[in-house]
């Protein structure tokens, strides 16, 4: 990401300010009723809540309006000039001067904001305490309207209390992207109040009840902040003994700014949730006569979950890795699930140290087979031999088609070796996306006739030997992250094999748009015979708002097929004789998720956002009736 960071404050107050509450025991059983697909869906749409905050300059208005009207609603009763100035100048004075200065102050304390950032919170202070002036300045019309007397509550007393309440808020926020720690978030929490109870003190003179009394309201409104992130953060400590609160930070730095810092912390907790796993990881190389043009490997590990986080970006970080072995490398999707992420960067790289393993003592085999085709119901399989070694890539489309889950892919190896291929390189296709639909399961239909047209589709590979192969490669770039285009950009590997041309065209990034797919065949297919279309599902283009970032859908179609096209031309221009190197092994004891902690982790965020809005009332609801009750009795 590029530019100033973007603010996570709005989070709470979206989630806070959605209709009315629900009962938590409902929003739970809601939870338990989903799929394991939509509440890992609802989980990666949580970045949706999340928007861009405006630059502090284009707050500076809005901040005087709002005061303005605060001042006006006060000043309905007494309405002179001198009255209103002195109120407008109460408000907004505070206002701005926490935009300034809660910045040095929570930084000042190990905290981490941004100006833009502290101006917004600065703005919903403005907005909270007109909010109380609303309510009461509407009261004190109307009392004044019916008995031609004052309001009991002067107008100090009345910004007293709607200074004291943007404790709550304020709180909320900082706690969960400034700093974790109640007591040095406290400062940057109090810089409004404390504002507000000088400018008031200063402009309206108080008392020490009046002094004694802001105090009191200021712990009121704290305390309910502090319960309510309290109550927030209870899901994910009790699910693994973590303070969520500082987990959500580092999220949030690791969407703003990718950090080393915020992605090291996030590792470090999904480290200590990880499991070991025994995990396949396969090597194809194809190698010409000055060395290997391509070296194609497809583990079981999954590329996410988000980021440069744990397996995220998994195609940069094996290139990188395995940059002595072959300058270009291929990392389509292998059949694997969120269970089966990489815990940490470290562990991602050993896949890299096994997929240069197994090519030490693997022989180069020449020839292969031509490019067949199998669909089984749903299910679209692709098989060529490279050597003695199929390489099968399967998918649903155009039907919805997300992961492979890895028994799935083990079986559908076990078809390949059972239809006389020597080894097999399994690939999901990942190419067709649709929210919460495609994921395949082991055992089910479209599970089973994935397993049954890869026995098919390699026993039609090899009744179509070819005693030679040729193999060109091309690649570029065509869009940023942003827009769904992980760095690895488009990769094209053209085949040849007994006169036939196709093309393997993979896109680094998650999925994509229904129907894209079949655009980029049909512009491949002007220079070979067929043609299928991968994508990497590379998650480090889900690190952007909204989360679900599919290839197409913030990019236009025309760009990409005319690219695609340009790169299969030139990939065939670059074909060249070559034989395959091809081999397979384990990763052993590789930390991944696992599948229990990868459905807790997923039960846990989802139930830290159910609870969210009836807390919010609750705590909020109760400190203004104990607030009110205060004022009652001080009268």
């Amino acid at each position: 990401m590029t530019g100033k960071p973007p603010s996570s404050l709005p989070e709470k107050v979206r989630l806070d300010a959605k209709g009315a509450a629900t009962d938590q025991g409902a929003e739970l059983r809601r939870i338990a009723k989903k799929t394991a697909e939509e509440a890992q869906a609802d989980t990666s749409l949580l970045s949706r809540r999340l928007f861009v905050s405006p630059a502090p300059h284009r707050l500076i208005l809005p901040i005087a309006a709002v005061s303005l009207l605060s001042a006006t609603i006060i000043a309905a009763t007494n309405p002179r000039w001198d009255s209103l100035t002195r109120d407008f100048l109460a408000l907004a004075l505070p206002i701005y001067g926490s935009a300034l200065l809660t910045l040095p102050i929570a930084k000042g304390f190990g905290g981490h904001t941004y100006l833009r950032r502290t101006t917004l919170q600065a703005f919903f202070d403005a907005l909270t305490v007109l909010s109380f002036v609303v309510v009461i300045g509407l009261a004190e019309l109307a009392w004044w309207a019916t008995t031609g007397t004052a309001f009991p509550y002067a107008a100090p007393t009345l910004l007293i209390l709607g200074f004291s309440a943007t404790s709550w808020l304020r709180h909320a926020v900082w706690i969960a992207t400034s700093h974790h720690s109640h007591l040095r978030t406290l400062p940057a929490t109090a810089v409004t109040p404390a504002l507000g109870f000088l400018v008031v003190k200063l402009a309206y003179g108080t008392t020490v009840g009046d002094d004694v009394l802001a105090v009191v309201l200021f712990l009121v409104f704290l305390a309910a902040g502090i319960a309510f992130t309290v109550a927030a953060n209870a899901p994910l400590r009790h699910a693994f003994d973590v303070n969520g609160l500082k987990l959500m930070r580092h999220l949030l730095r690791h969407f703003t700014e990718v950090s080393e810092d915020s992605r090291r912390e996030l590792e470090g907790f999904f480290d200590s949730i990880a499991e070991p796993a025994e995990v396949r990881t396969a090597s194809l190389a194809l190698r010409g006569p000055q060395g290997n043009i391509a070296l194609i490997v497809a583990t079981h590990a999954h590329p996410g979950p988000f980021g440069r986080v744990g397996g995220s970006d998994l195609p940069a970080k094996l290139r990188t890795a395995l940059s002595d072995v072959s300058k270009v490398v291929i990392v389509p999707h292998g059949p694997s699930t969120h269970d089966h992420n990489p815990a940490t960067t470290t562990e991602a790289l050993k896949i890299a140290a096994t997929a240069r393993a197994v090519l030490e003592t693997a022989k180069s085999v020449p020839g292969g087979s031509r490019f067949v085709r199998a669909t089984v119901g749903r299910a679209g399989v692709t098989a060529q031999l490279f050597g003695d070694v199929a390489f099968v890539v399967a998918s649903l489309a155009p039907n919805p088609t997300d992961d492979i889950d890895t028994p799935t892919g083990h079986a559908a190896i076990r078809a390949a070796k059972d239809a006389g291929a020597r080894d097999c390189l399994f690939v999901d296709a990942h190419n067709c996306a649709a929210m919460a639909e495609g994921l395949v399961h082991f055992g089910s239909e479209d599970s089973l006739a994935m397993i049954e047209a890869t026995h098919k589709a390699v026993l039609g590979a090899r009744e179509r030997l070819a005693a030679s192969l040729r193999a060109g490669f091309a690649e570029g770039n065509l869009g940023t992250a942003r827009e769904g285009i992980g760095s690895q950009g488009l990769q094209v590997l053209a085949v040849e094999a007994d006169g036939q041309r196709v093309a393997y065209l993979l896109f680094d990034g998650n999925n994509m748009v229904a129907g894209l797919r079949d655009q980029i065949r049909e512009a491949a297919k002007a220079f070979v015979a067929d043609a299928e279309v991968l994508t990497t599902d590379n998650h480090s283009v889900n690190a952007r708002l909204g989360g679900y970032n599919p290839i197409g859908m913030h990019m236009d179609a025309e760009p990409l097929v005319a690219l695609a096209r340009e790169l299969v031309q030139k990939a065939v221009a670059d074909l060249r004789p070559v034989e395959s190197v091809a081999a397979s092994g384990t990763v052993h004891g590789l930390r991944v998720f696992g599948h229990e902690n990868t459905a807790r982790l997923t039960t846990s965020v989802n139930a830290t956002i159910s609870i969210l809005r009836p807390t919010a009332i609750l705590t909020l609801g109760l400190a203004i009736a104990i607030a009110l009750a205060i004022l009652a009795l001080a009268r």
